[in-house]
């Protein structure tokens, strides 16, 4: 199993980066863990809270999305592999 964990913008404050990187470390030995960050949206200062939310929002589903169809792209290659050598083997053997 992996944890994929999302986040909108990049943090400024030292601290919170340091004390992240630290428990992602510790957290890496007994689990696979990826941190993606996706960039702030551009022109925020002229959205208001519920525009911004929205288009925030909507990134996530986005990128959430494009993992999932990753996953069942990836899913069935596996599966389909085996059985492409399978014919092969068949019709040779």
């Amino acid at each position: 199993m992996k944890i994929v964990l999302l986040s909108v913008g990049k943090t400024s404050n030292d601290y919170v980066k340091a004390e992240f990187g630290s428990y992602v470390k510790r957290l890496s030995h007994y689990i696979d863990f990826e941190s993606i960050e996706i960039p702030n949206i551009k022109n925020s200062k002229n959205l208001s809270k519920i525009e911004l939310k929205r288009k925030e929002g909507g990134q996530l589903l986005d990128l959430c999305y494009l993992m999932i169809m990753l996953y069942f792209l990836m899913r069935m290659v596996l599966i389909s592999i085996p059985l492409i050598f399978r014919r092969r083997c068949i019709s040779i053997c």
